[in-house]
């Protein structure tokens, strides 16, 4: 996936700015590197999902996002 942001802040402007193209292309590849599988919290159990927290590391481990904020940000952007 090429990281097309072309300035070093990432904030709620910048992340509107990407193209749908490219937002397609994060969600893909998030889906080869985050763990999907089936979990259970407080008494529910909930069918192929990830965990919110893995989706923040790998934004910003990837570049898309520098900050926690950012990174949920584009996050809810996908969703």
């Amino acid at each position: 996936v090429a990281h097309t942001m072309t300035d070093n802040h990432h904030d709620n402007e910048a992340v509107q700015k990407l193209s749908p193209k490219l937002y397609s292309d994060i969600a893909a590849d998030m889906r080869s590197k985050i763990e999907v599988k089936d979990r259970k919290y407080r008494l529910h159990s909930y069918k192929k999902c990830f965990l919110g927290k893995d989706a923040v590391k790998y934004l910003i481990a990837e570049g898309f996002a520098e900050s926690v904020e950012d990174a949920t940000d584009l996050g809810n952007q996908l969703s």
